[in-house]
């Protein structure tokens, strides 16, 4: 473990007008003061500006927030962090460490390309995990396509290698109170039932694996059913990247009843310059997408237009439920990042209109918007992938990680109820 002086030295938020402070280097607070650094010598910024830069990013100000430990190989480990102290604030100290770095990597998601590229390649085959537990394993973890823990995959067949580490997870744990009005009197729903409101009232913690952690002389890893079938094209003549994406946004509009059609600019939707539409009639989703333009547009045009739909912007009364322009832009950033994510699957990069979504909407979000569009961005990747290896083989991820904790614990029990 080395230290070293900040290189920001009087300048450093923990100088105490005696002695420059000294900082573990393989946490997060001495990058963050290097990077401060490093901006302000290869700028013409002065330091007053530089740090009062990063402290409107909230990556300045002193902390009793506890640094995850960056390993050797540049991934982050949260183990240690509460060591010495009750199970209650250690939980507490490494709940706050995460949040920490769930805030920080989600607002260079939004911003950096190489970021969102990174997080798009993990969601797509470990969509069964929220966006937040998503962010916290590629931060722990640089590779993996499968993610479980040890008793998941014991159950399974496989074994879990001894020098294997995990990543650390959170599971929330939520409490109901009773719904109460200004009297205190309990509020009742239609069949004259209390009505419960559900709180977060705390996380837990546990380890997963993934299949570059499993012994291979005991069972060979599994490989992703998704990333064979998202590869097919590849090995099949008469199959574009274009027209496989296209054959699989036709499973998803089949599974979730879509209609979609292709007509000229003699559609009143259409005539406006607009490359298509998603709109609701009757009770139905409907995609309309321009029929004059290259197949490639039209394949883009049908995934952004397919993640309006599955975030659920929508509605009978008109095409989108857009109250100003920035809850406009805001929409238009999840579902161009959908529409990315899909592409990406068949290495199809649509990254500089992805951009340019991103940034104009960007300028005008604060982080907890950011996060808020990047975790429903990242929920409808984790449906639409769901849905279509649930097509291809009978089951998913979601299913199968449900169907092996179900196995798990009533082995549990079972061998508890033996031992009493």
């Amino acid at each position: 473990m080395s230290k070293t002086q900040c290189p920001l030295g009087v300048n450093c938020p923990y100088y105490n007008g005696k002695k420059i402070p000294v900082h573990k280097t393989e946490n997060k607070t001495y990058w963050d003061h290097l990077e401060m650094f490093r901006k302000q010598q290869s700028t013409n910024m002065s330091m007053d500006d530089v740090l009062e830069e990063f402290k409107n990013k909230g990556q300045l100000n002193p902390s009793q927030i506890s640094d995850a430990k960056i390993r050797t190989d540049g991934t982050l480990t949260f183990m240690g962090i509460g060591k010495g102290k009750n199970r209650r604030e250690a939980s507490k100290l490494i709940n706050d460490s995460m949040e920490k770095e769930i805030k920080e990597r989600m607002s260079k998601i939004a911003i950096n390309k190489e970021e969102l590229d990174k997080y798009i390649d993990f969601a797509r085959t470990n969509y069964n995990f929220s966006s937040m537990n998503r962010v916290l394993i590629r931060a722990q973890k640089n590779s993996g396509s499968v993610f479980r823990t040890a008793a998941q995959w014991e159950e399974d067949g496989y074994q879990v290698r001894g020098n294997a580490i995990s990543a650390t997870v959170r599971r929330p744990y939520f409490t109901e109170k009773t719904r109460k009005d200004t009297n205190g009197n309990p509020v009742l729903d239609d069949n004259g039932e209390e009505i419960k409101d559900k709180f977060l009232s705390g996380y837990g913690f546990y380890g997963v694996y993934s299949e570059r952690d499993l012994d291979e002389t005991v069972k060979e890893p599994p490989k992703h059913p998704l990333v064979q079938h998202y590869d097919r094209w590849k090995n099949d003549n008469n199959l574009t990247a274009s027209t496989a994406m296209k054959e699989d946004l036709n499973i998803l509009a089949k599974e979730l009843d879509i209609d979609v059609s292709y007509n000229n600019k003699n559609d009143s939707g259409l005539s406006n310059g607009a490359s298509g539409y998603s709109t609701i009639r009757n009770g139905k989703y409907h995609i309309i997408i321009d029929n004059t333009m290259s197949e490639h547009a039209q394949v883009a045009t049908y995934a952004h237009e397919m993640g309006h739909i599955l975030s659920q912007h929508l509605s009978e009364d008109e095409n989108r439920n857009y109250s100003d322009d920035y809850h406009r832009s805001e929409m238009e950033a999840e579902a161009e990042i959908f529409a990315y994510a899909f592409a990406k699957n068949y290495d199809v990069d649509n990254g500089e209109k992805t951009a340019v979504y991103l940034k104009s909407w960007n300028n005008e979000a604060n982080p907890e918007q950011v996060r808020n569009a990047i975790d429903k961005a990242g929920k409808t990747i984790g449906t639409s992938q769901a849905l279509i290896e649930k097509h291809i083989t009978g089951t998913n991820q979601i299913e199968e990680n449900s169907r092996l904790s179900k196995q798990v614990s009533q082995k549990y029990y079972k061998k508890k109820k033996n031992k009493k």
